[in-house]
């Protein structure tokens, strides 16, 4: 299991295809190294995000709704809860 923290591109090159190819990167290294959850957070004041994820093949859970950790732990119970205004 493996967060990612940050994926950023500067202003000025987005539109360029850059964070989708981070993004994909970042799924072909976790693959590689036999992750079997990937995941990330970010403040649903940032609605563009949202879509961002889902198109890179994520599923993007509403603000506050919990991750069920059940891929990484292998128990039904384990799960994270953001922040209310976190997705």
């Amino acid at each position: 299991m493996s967060k990612i923290h940050v994926l950023a591109v500067h202003p000025n090159q987005h539109g360029r295809g850059y964070g989708q190819r981070l993004l994909r990167d970042a799924v072909h290294i976790g693959r590689s190294d036999g992750l079997n959850m990937l995941y990330g957070m970010f403040q649903s004041d940032r609605p563009h995000l949202r879509g961002f994820y889902q198109s890179g093949g994520f599923e993007v859970l509403d603000p506050g709704e919990p991750l069920t950790l059940y891929a990484a732990t292998g128990n039904t119970d384990d799960a994270m809860v953001p922040e209310p205004n976190e997705s």
